[in-house]
């Protein structure tokens, strides 16, 4: 399994998951240092193809990324990509989203 890294130190794009606005990042997030404030997901790859297929706590087998986000998402679910998942283009920071 990957190593995990500080959320910190991750590179970040804003995203759009179930209608809630995340930053994600490629990178296994170790937990312990994401901020209070937010929430952290791990989303699981829909077949090598880059597109999300699940959003949990944790993914094991074909993971995608980490997202956070400021309001909770019920957990697991399945992600559709066409309707469930977009990304918005922006490339952000940990600090900034937190702000």
């Amino acid at each position: 399994m990957a190593k995990r890294i500080n959320a910190k130190d991750a590179d970040y794009q804003m995203v759009e998951c179930f209608g809630v606005t995340g930053i994600f990042t490629e990178s296994r997030i170790d937990r312990d240092t994401v901020p209070l404030c937010l929430s952290m997901y791990e989303i699981r790859d829909g077949g090598s193809d880059g597109d999300p297929a699940e959003i949990a706590e944790a993914i094991a087998v074909d993971f995608l990324g980490t997202l956070l986000t400021k309001e909770e998402i019920s957990v697991p679910q399945f992600i559709n990509p066409e309707n469930d998942w977009e990304y918005l283009g922006d490339e952000t920071t940990l600090q900034d989203f937190v702000r």
